[in-house]
Formats: structure tokens, sequence, C-alpha cells
């Protein structure tokens, strides 16, 4: 199984994270691993193990050390922050996503029931939902997702996200009324881009194929464009 959601949501929390201040030895940590330096990272995540360091920080050493797939290091200084901070629905979260990286799908869908009884904030939620449709669990992808579009109607990527889900799990109605709605939205290029892959997803070609084709137009240049309408036009017969 590819888990392709959960591997960006990992490669992105790191980043989310590390906001305070600034560690040198965890950015040259961060940059090693980023960097394919896999010996390098895991020298220097021991070192910062080692440190007197803070929750934020021992939080991105164990997201570092599942990016290197190091899952069962990971997962125990996870669960070892959760131990002390066992209200923070984030944390488990973050568990799930080390977790679901391994492939291990009980423990992934423990993590996000006993998360979604924390009452997580809005990322936090969205990020779960993005875990259950990994492992096609779609009720409660669904229910997480319709939640927050409930509370922000207008977030147009939230809209395309459920339009996703809907496009995976065979729900072409879903999926065409959450296109619409994100078109309402005035969505800029990159967003008109991914609604045009979601609209072949759904094997709405024509949709698809006019809007590459207006994408085109504004930036004939585009090579990515230009590739897309060839893949279109390949899946579609044309």
């Amino acid at each position: 199984m590819i888990l392709r959601l959960a591997t960006a949501l990992l490669a992105g929390f790191c980043a989310v994270t590390h906001a305070g201040p600034p560690s040198p030895l965890m950015d040259r940590a961060t940059a090693a691993v980023r960097s394919g330096e896999r010996d390098k990272g895991l020298e220097l995540l021991a070192l910062a193990r080692r440190e007197q360091a803070g929750q934020e920080q021992r939080e991105n050493v164990a997201l570092l050390y599942a990016e290197l797939k190091e899952y069962g290091v990971a997962r125990a200084l996870m669960e070892e922050l959760i131990g002390e901070a066992p209200k923070d629905p984030r944390l488990r979260q973050y568990l799930a996503t080390i977790v679901a990286r391994a492939g291990d799908r009980g423990a992934t869908l423990a993590a996000l029931g006993e998360a979604r009884k924390l009452k997580p904030e809005a990322l936090t939620r969205r990020n779960m939902a993005l875990l259950y449709q990994d492992f096609k669990d779609y009720g409660p992808a669904r229910e997480l997702f319709d939640g927050l579009i409930k509370e922000s109607p207008r977030d147009l990527g939230l809209r395309l996200d459920r339009a996703s889900l809907a496009a995976q799990s065979g729900d072409v109605a879903e999926g065409l009324a959450q296109l619409e709605a994100a078109g309402a939205l005035r969505p800029d290029p990159r967003e008109r881009q991914r609604m045009a892959a979601l609209f072949e997803e759904l094997h709405e070609f024509d949709r698809a194929r006019a809007l590459l084709a207006d994408l085109i137009k504004e930036a004939p240049g585009d090579a990515r464009l230009r590739l897309s309408q060839a893949s279109l036009a390949a899946r579609a017969g044309d």
C-alpha cells in the first residue's frame, strides 16, 4: 500500500512544528534527513535526543526518525510524549501518521479514534481525515471533512479534499457537487489544475479538458499543463 497522504503529511509536519527558538542542531538534522544523508541524520538525531529539549524539539526528532523509516524509534518517542500530555490530540495524530507510514492499519485507526475523543482543532481534524482516506476508511473521513466544511464553507482547499475523497470512494454526485462549490470560490490556477485532475478522476473528461484548455491559454509555456492534457487525452481515448 502506498500511503501518499500519510507521506505528504509527514513531510510537512516538521516545517509546521519547528516554529520555536532556532536550533542549529535540529536544522542540521533536518537538512541531513531531507537531503538523503541517512547516517548523518541518525547521528545528529541521536545528539538531539541527548539534549535537554522541549516538547517541540522532541516531536520533531520523532517525526524525522519516521522520515528515515525508523518507525519503532519514532513511535516510542511519540508515545512517550503522549504519556506526558495524554489530552493533546495533535500528538495522537502524529502517532497515527507514524504508524500509518509503517503500514500498521490497526494502530493507525486506534490512534485516530483516541484523537477524535479529544476535540482536536481544525487542522488536526483535516489531517486525520486524510489518514482515514489513505486507509480507505471513508465513513470517518467523510464525517470529518463534512464537519470542517460546515465550519468553513468558503475554504476551497477543503472542498477539493472532499471532492478527492468522493472520487476515491466512487461517490460521483458528491464529487461533482464539491467541484461546483469550489468553482464558485474563484480558484487560482493551481487549484483549477487540481480541479481538472479531479474531473478526470470522476470521468468528466469534457470538463477536465475545458479547464486545462483555459489554463494553457493563460500559460502556454507550462509544460506540466501540456503533459496533463496529453494524459487526459490518452485516458479519455482521444
